[in-house]
């Protein structure tokens, strides 16, 4: 399936931005049409057997009652070891057209969408879809990512990564989990939804920050070897600090430090002068006390401090 175009996604906006108040009708067609636009397939039709249900909608589970009774519930959209997606369908309209007739009141759905009533229906939708992970079968895992989508209007995103259905928190931060109907004009946004749907692992921050950590230890061991080529001291090259873990440099400085680099380290200059701040120390400064501060390397260049 061709990626879809600029148009296509404006038509997809525009064809749904002015739905509303009618979850049970609407949802499998919007999601449908998301994942066209996703260029991922659709979602499967339903067989009677539930092992072979993967990619469905409403996918029936199993609850057990305390008191040994059942209950069967359904999953709007599921998707094993990727997802499982609660929906709802709020209303932008704050009452029918002063025009209309009495007798043909405006739907609201699930409530007016910004209203303390509505975000309550959000939040129920959370812990619905969180509680039917925990009822998901053992053979099929808990998959990493819990979705609230408010048909039409917004998609909220909410991660969990170890496995264990344990505390899922919204991805990939609490201010930013929200992709809106008119975010998905820009490509970042779906290609988050993507690999949500084909590769969910992908998007673990522990995943990256492990493999950017091992290309600096490489490009360090690669800058230990070229200086030792120039001639420089073994004695002073053994100092050279050894690579950051990102994940404990904090986000919002990793923009700041990125990028700014000062003289390469040629065989001309003494490393003696840095060697001895490359080590681990506490600072204080920008409102934050006992930041811990080191210095990363990238090829033979060294680079600003980046706090922890």
């Amino acid at each position: 399936m061709p990626a879809a175009t600029p148009e296509q996604i404006d038509s997809f906006i525009t064809r749904w931005e002015n739905s509303g108040a009618a979850e049970r009708a609407n949802y499998q067609m919007f999601l449908s049409e998301l994942c066209d636009i996703l260029d991922v397939p659709r979602p499967d039709p339903t067989s009677p057997d539930p092992a072979k249900n993967l990619h469905v909608f409403d996918r029936a589970i199993t609850r057990v009652n305390p008191d040994g009774s059942s209950v069967t519930n359904y999953i709007d959209l599921y998707k094993a070891r990727h997802f499982v997606c609660e929906t709802k369908q709020g209303s932008s309209e704050s009452g029918g057209d002063i025009l209309s007739p009495p007798s043909l009141p405006t739907k609201s759905g699930h409530g007016k969408r910004g209203t303390a009533a509505f975000d309550r229906a959000l939040e129920r939708a959370f812990h619905q879809g969180r509680g039917y992970i925990t009822s998901l079968p053992v053979a099929e895992g808990r998959p990493p990512f819990l979705i609230v989508c408010d048909v039409g209007h917004s998609i909220d995103l909410y991660a969990e990564f170890s496995g264990t259905g344990g505390h899922y928190e919204r991805f990939p931060d609490p201010k930013n989990h929200r992709i809106l109907l008119t975010d998905l004009r820009q490509e970042k946004h779906r290609a988050t939804l993507r690999a949500i749907w084909t590769d969910p692992y992908s998007l673990d921050p522990s995943k990256k920050a492990a493999e950017v950590t091992r290309d600096i230890a490489g490009r360090l061991a690669k800058l230990a070897t070229s200086l030792q080529a120039d001639g420089h001291d073994a004695q002073v090259i053994a100092r050279i600090p050894p690579a950051l873990p990102l994940h404990h440099v904090r986000r919002r400085h990793r923009p700041a430090a990125r990028g700014r680099l000062q003289e390469p380290v040629g065989k001309s200059q003494s490393l003696a002068p840095w060697l001895p701040r490359a080590r681990l120390r506490l600072v204080e400064g920008n409102g934050h006390r006992h930041r811990l501060q080191r210095p990363a390397l990238q090829g033979n260049r060294l680079l600003q401090w980046w706090p922890v």
